[in-house]
């Protein structure tokens, strides 16, 4: 039981954080059509931020740039 409140206090803590990145940020960053490979970018980006792996929108992008994600 307190994994699952625990897993919930994370979920209800990441939302507090605005998402370092938007779809236009993402668009332009990679020249791409509003579409789902533009959210399969912004999932990525907010799972990176969420795990602290980013702290701006800068190193966000970055992050998508590497070859892998995980810059």
């Amino acid at each position: 039981m307190s994994e699952l409140l625990a897993g919930w206090e994370e979920q209800r803590e990441s939302l507090r954080h605005e998402p370092l990145l938007r779809g236009g940020d993402v668009m332009e960053r990679f020249g791409l059509a509003p579409g789902p490979e533009v959210g399969r970018l912004l999932a990525r980006a907010r799972e990176a931020q969420d795990l602290g792996l980013v702290g701006t929108q800068e190193e966000a992008l970055a992050y998508l740039d590497s070859p892998r994600g995980d810059s």
